[in-house]
């Protein structure tokens, strides 16, 4: 069952780094193709805008999959760059390299297998190609729609998701 989950959660997120700009695509799957990406979307790291991208820092809970990953997909609200402006939510696309993983923070029993631990980032850039707005996959307007064009990647990223882990 754990390992179910684990490739369930996981396996869905190559359809999701279709979905980020080239360039980060390309980083991801440059030098090998069957790279994995574990996730924790919980909107909990603190975001700040500077120039080029946007400063993270943060602890995410039960990133599925973690220790077996090279890299990271993380959940934040960005702050208005304008006074009166909403919230943004973005996922952000992280390398190995730009976090650390606590694995004494999760001890339930008969699910270690799933490998769910904390990831952890401090105060680390994240370039803006390597995040993307969650509203843009409800409206199926990824960057890397422009580059991914199959009737595949038309569907809505929330649902591919949704479903992919349902399953498992």
């Amino acid at each position: 069952m754990s390992t179910g989950w684990m490739f369930g959660v996981v396996g869905c997120h190559p359809f999701e780094i279709a979905l980020f700009h080239e360039e980060a695509q390309n980083e991801v799957w440059g030098e090998d193709t069957s790279t994995l990406v574990s996730s924790s979307y919980q909107p909990v790291g603190k975001v700040t805008h500077v120039e080029g991208g946007f400063r993270l820092s943060g602890r995410w809970g039960f990133s599925t999959g973690s220790v077996h990953c090279n890299w990271v997909l993380l959940g934040a609200f960005v702050p208005p760059k304008e006074e009166g402006g909403a919230l943004e939510m973005r996922t952000f696309l992280l390398p190995r390299s730009d976090y650390t993983i606590d694995r004494d923070a999760w001890h339930v029993f008969g699910l270690q297998g799933t490998g769910s631990h904390d990831v952890i980032v401090d105060d680390v850039f994240v370039p803006d190609y390597r995040t993307h707005r969650s509203i843009d996959g409800f409206h199926c307007t990824n960057p890397g729609q422009d580059v991914n064009t199959a009737p595949l990647f038309a569907l809505p990223w929330a649902q591919v998701f949704v479903r992919s882990v349902s399953t498992a």
